[in-house]
């Protein structure tokens, strides 16, 4: 359950910002705002691991060297299973970047256009699954295969 994705230039000017269906743009730019200013903004803020928790929410965010950031908000209690928002962000700055190379450059026809775009990175990062899960369940797999005797294929039988 992502609740936003937003993209912003280092200036402050919102270059596409993606909504769940519950949530309200208002309360997530308020949520941006305060974030930016509690974090970003302030110089005492521990922000070496591009992630913050308050109480309900996870802020995780990646500022690319081309003068963009993404920030991403989904609530903590599924924080444990977010394993791939990191690449979501990656991802969808490097695609951004080159998006915006090859536009016209009207924004708001932009970002409507770059919706089919992020949707499909969206349910690339949800689908995919941390590498060490992979790893396990490999490992699962091929101890259930040995368990079984090697029996498969087809069977002989003897008229």
């Amino acid at each position: 359950m992502l609740d936003s994705l937003t993209v912003f230039d280092k200036g402050g000017l919102v270059l596409y910002q993606y909504l769940a269906e519950h949530e309200n743009a208002e309360t997530t730019n308020l949520k941006i705002n305060w974030f930016i200013s509690q974090t970003l903004l302030d110089p005492t803020s521990n922000t070496t691991n591009n992630k913050f928790t308050d109480n309900k929410d996870v802020f995780e965010w990646n500022s690319s060297t081309t003068n963009r950031i993404a920030i991403c908000i989904y609530p903590s209690v599924v924080s444990s299973n977010r394993s791939g928002v990191s690449t979501l962000l990656s991802a969808v700055l490097h695609e951004y970047a080159l998006f915006e190379q090859c536009g016209d450059g009207d924004k708001k026809s932009s970002a409507r256009l770059f919706d089919a775009t992020f949707e499909v990175l969206r349910k690339q990062a949800l689908t995919r699954k941390d590498s060490t899960e992979n790893l396990i369940n490999l490992a699962r797999k091929s101890t259930t295969n040995k368990s079984r005797g090697g029996v498969g294929g087809k069977e002989k039988r003897v008229w």
